[in-house]
């Protein structure tokens, strides 16, 4: 299938547990982009040139939600969307992390809105990105305690 004035994206996430189950998501603001603007999402961002994934991941959740986090694996769970409205296609590396520490500071990140945590019950009724759900499954056999 060929679609003209396609955007292919790139980029990397974290989802970041911590000790008592729950789960670090980031609203985004972005108004432009209609099929993320105001959903949860996990934090992370676009991989820069020369950079490996897992700097990114790690540089990216510091800078927009200001806590630091230890990676779980490094084989990141890929997820494939396509916005069909906007033309875009994003490719999602996403690192299962553990919460390390910081406080949530989202001042340094015009495009997050609002981070906060989650108990893993509350997912199914917030307004999310679509690999939310499924990552949040698929990251449980790296973690050392149920959710």
């Amino acid at each position: 299938m060929k679609i003209k004035n396609h955007i292919k994206h790139l980029a990397v996430s974290a989802a970041i547990f911590n000790d008592k189950n729950e789960i670090l998501l980031s609203k985004r603001n972005e108004p432009r982009w209609s099929h993320s603007h105001g959903k949860w999402q996990f934090p992370g961002g676009g991989i820069e040139f020369g950079e490996h994934p897992e700097q990114t991941v790690i540089r990216e959740v510091l800078e927009e939600v200001g806590v630091k986090i230890k990676l779980l694996t490094k084989n990141p769970l890929i997820q494939s969307v396509i916005f069909k409205k906007e033309n875009v296609h994003v490719v999602l590396l996403v690192y299962p992390s553990l919460y390390i520490s910081g406080r949530i500071n989202i001042k340094n990140d015009p495009y997050t809105a609002e981070a906060r945590w989650f108990k893993p019950r509350e997912i199914d009724s917030i307004f999310s990105m679509p690999e939310v759900k499924n990552v949040i499954k698929s990251s449980q056999k790296y973690l050392i305690f149920d959710i």
